[in-house]
């Protein structure tokens, strides 16, 4: 692995690492302010995703930024904008499967095919770091989220019950439960169902992402049902997010100590669970008749050689 994707990894997991350490989840929002949505490219109408949804956030909430609207230097100076004296970019990745044949031998007709990982950082600055910025804007409508997990929940033919005083999913009977009267706002109520509905969509029939964690951790370990936290936590932020609303989901174990732990011995560990909590959000979506990249454009971040994850 190059020197300077490991670069990447080790200030992606720090800055995630700092925050937890101050007691702030960077996937929480702090601000009453702060528009809570997808970060995306003003310019292209890009929806960034994965571990960039976190950075971006986390930038956001720690400047108190009120948009979650980001662009290059490159697109800011196009566009006739100039980024403020002294405004630093935030880094994000670039991430994408590369092909590459096994063997150059032309003799060889049965070439297997290997598909790397490719990594590079860029910078983004957030619409307010610009001079002479527009600042009237319109925030993203909210969506009826609790139909939008509901229409989920039926489609996957998940058992669904109301009662008793804990949420949990039990993946014996494929069954959400969800508790009556212990919530403080409907978003907390939405933001826990989406948490379980995140649990859910680990399954080998749906994600399949219980294989990787059977693989990855003894799947009856603190630190399996911590990472499975971990994703399901992003998961139900990113929902959450997508739905316009700051719910947070108040009833599970705190993981806390056991996430610093995994983050500081693998700079892998907040990609992983980044991606995978993605997957889950675009399950979710996908299985209710929702593409919320169908109107995507792509975003051409940079033109510099990638570099390879693997």
């Amino acid at each position: 692995m190059s020197k300077s994707v490991i670069e990447i990894k080790k200030e992606v997991t720090e800055s995630v690492i700092e925050s937890l350490e101050n007691g702030v989840k960077p996937w929480i929002c702090p601000w009453s302010h702060v528009e809570f949505s997808w970060p995306k490219n003003t310019v292209t109408g890009h929806t960034y995703q994965g571990i960039n949804i976190l950075l971006l956030w986390q930038a956001t909430f720690r400047d108190a930024y009120a948009r979650q609207e980001w662009v290059t230097y490159a697109q800011a100076k196009k566009s006739g904008k100039q980024v403020k004296k002294g405004e630093k970019g935030t880094t994000c990745v670039f991430y994408k499967l590369v092909e590459f044949k096994e063997s150059d031998d032309p003799d060889q007709t049965d070439d297997k095919v290997r598909r790397v990982p490719m990594l590079k950082r860029f910078k983004l600055f957030n619409v307010e770091q610009l001079d002479d910025f527009d600042q009237s804007f319109e925030c993203m409508p909210k969506l009826n989220g609790m139909n939008i997990l509901r229409g989920y929940i039926s489609a996957e033919d998940i058992q669904f019950r109301q009662g008793g005083n804990r949420a949990f999913y039990r993946q014996a009977t494929d069954l959400i439960a969800m508790p009556l009267g212990d919530f403080d706002h409907d978003e907390h109520y939405l933001a826990t169902l989406a948490h379980e509905c995140i649990h859910s969509s680990a399954s080998k029939q749906r994600t399949g992402r219980e294989e990787y964690i059977r693989d990855k951790f003894d799947p009856l370990s603190v630190q399996a049902y911590a990472f499975e936290e971990l994703v399901a936590e992003l998961g139900a932020a990113m929902l959450c997010a997508y739905f316009g609303v700051k719910g947070e989901h108040l009833q599970h174990a705190d993981y806390v100590g056991s996430w610093l732990k995994a983050l500081r011995g693998d700079n892998s560990y907040i990609f992983k669970a980044s991606s995978l909590a993605w997957d889950a959000v675009l399950y979710i979506l996908n299985s209710v008749g929702i593409d919320p990249l169908s109107q995507d454009d792509q975003d051409p971040v940079c033109n510099a050689k990638m570099e390879s994850v693997a």
